[in-house]
């Protein structure tokens, strides 16, 4: 190692941006808590995250060199292309690299020409899905949904999004009854610990801008919506409740152990 004041840099530095530079992080990982999500933006920089927040006040500015310094398998990531990102399971998992730059052009692309466009997550079989394009376009927040078959979760956020183009604004605890023909839905807030884990195309869409994000949750089949008296609570493993940061409140437990995030 070397040091530069009260610095502490390693001896060999493989990065294109000096050691010096001062990168995003948050206030978990200076704690303590492991890096999970790596950032290189189209413009160079650079954001380590712990996966668990994305709220404002949990940003940090580091060291570059200071953070590599106490976390050496970040030198694995030295030659990331800008546009890149990377994540891991565990302090102790293999980073997996995914090319942002790429999708982050596709989306660019679609949202230019129509205004916004409707990801579903995993793509083999979506169980979330969500608008990407109504912040720059309409200055409203984005829009995520669980639980449902693709083809309904996909006709939903794209009702939400005519309705938004219309001059509707939705905030947390709105509702309309004008999402496919007649159901009633109610806008849920989500809770930035959830940001990192579900919504990764947005992150790239975003780069380092901060962004919103409703949830809009569905009703059980006595139309009863989360939070209401007799509402099926069979409901929310298939649709977690992500106002929480609790994972068990959340109802996000069943998920977080399928993902490998327990």
């Amino acid at each position: 190692m070397t040091m530069t004041g009260e610095h502490d840099h390693p001896t060999t530095w493989p990065f294109a941006e000096p050691p010096e530079l001062q990168i995003n992080t948050t206030r978990q990982v200076l704690d303590g808590q492991p890096i999970l999500l790596v950032t290189r933006t189209q413009k160079g920089t650079w954001l380590l995250h712990c996966g668990t927040t994305q709220d404002l006040a949990d940003k940090r500015a580091a060291c570059f060199g200071c953070m590599v310094a106490k976390h050496p398998e970040l030198l694995e990531l030295a030659d990331m292309a800008r546009g890149e990102r990377a994540d891991r399971e565990g302090p102790s998992s293999p980073w997996r690299r995914a090319d942002t730059k790429r999708n982050k052009k596709i989306l660019d692309e679609a949202v230019a020409a129509s205004g916004w466009q409707v990801v579903l997550l995993p793509p083999e079989r979506p169980f979330w899905a969500f608008t990407v394009g109504l912040g720059k376009t309409f200055g409203h927040p984005e829009v995520f949904v669980m639980g449902l078959p693709g083809p309904l979760m996909f006709q939903i956020l794209e009702d939400v999004a005519s309705l938004v183009k219309e001059g509707r604004t939705f905030g947390a605890g709105a509702r309309t009854d004008r999402l496919i023909g007649g159901l009633t839905c109610e806008m849920g807030s989500v809770h930035p610990r959830w940001r990192d884990l579900l919504l990764g195309p947005l992150q790239d869409f975003y780069e380092a801008e901060p962004f919103e994000v409703l949830q809009c949750l569905w009703p059980d089949p006595e139309g009863h919506l989360p939070g209401e008296e007799g509402y099926a609570e069979t409901q929310r493993a298939r649709q977690p409740e992500l106002a929480h940061e609790d994972a068990e409140r959340a109802g996000m437990t069943s998920l977080l152990r399928a993902m490998g995030r327990t």
